[in-house]
């Protein structure tokens, strides 16, 4: 299946399609996002995730931490869908980072990606991820011209992913970011999984945006 022709169809149908089924389409997304991105000891479950972020209900947990995780991963990935004019950058990460891991609430802050640590250790940190994102953006401008918008999707999955200095946030930045240069460049966001299998990355990107398209073009029918 030609992945050029889809995306020509789905820019032709975007307009086409109601705008509560677009809004559905996305909500759908953003719960997938969640139910796939949250860390492993979060029991909440796809209904309960659904209300907290579509509802905005709340939801009765045995650890406040699974609901601030649940809240940051969805306003991390709207705070991208706001900055989709912009490039990735150290600053753009470092706040994705801290949306990820504090949740602000009458100035209580909330560490829910990892136990409390000083204020020297979190320094440390964000000099060992500004070394590792400085040397990924020298990598990432340079190809930026050279790969096609799958591959450079790919490309920054990939690299994110293998950041050793991320520790667990890898897998949510390397998702998010993903689909940051997805829908930058017009495609779709998607949910990819199999990071057992990286070789592949390429190839399970383009296949799962095939079928996000066909998803979506099936709105219209």
């Amino acid at each position: 299946m030609d992945l050029n022709l889809l995306k020509k169809d789905l820019q032709l149908e975007k307009e086409k399609i109601d705008i509560d089924k677009r809004i559905d389409f996305s909500n759908s997304f953003k719960v997938e996002l969640s139910l796939t991105l949250k860390q492993n000891q979060n029991m909440l479950n796809k209904d309960e995730i659904k209300r907290i972020i579509i509802y905005k209900e709340s939801v009765i947990s045995n650890n406040i931490f699974n609901l601030f995780e649940v809240f940051n991963i969805n306003k991390a990935y709207e705070f991208l869908l706001e900055n989709l004019n912009f490039d990735i950058s150290f600053p753009l990460v470092e706040k994705i980072v801290e949306t990820l891991s504090f949740y602000d609430n009458d100035d209580i802050f909330f560490n829910s990606n990892a136990p409390k640590n000083t204020e020297a250790e979190l320094f440390m940190n964000k000099q060992k991820r500004k070394l590792d994102f400085e040397n990924f953006l020298n990598l990432y401008y340079d190809q930026k011209s050279k790969l096609k918008p799958i591959e450079l999707a790919a490309f920054v999955l990939e690299n994110i992913y293998n950041m050793k200095s991320l520790y667990n946030l890898n897998k949510i930045l390397s998702i998010l970011f993903m689909n940051f240069i997805l829908i930058k460049n017009s495609y779709l966001p998607i949910i990819f999984d199999d990071f057992d299998n990286l070789n592949n990355t390429f190839e399970t990107i383009y296949n799962k945006e095939i079928l996000q398209i066909n998803n979506f073009l099936n709105l219209a029918k």
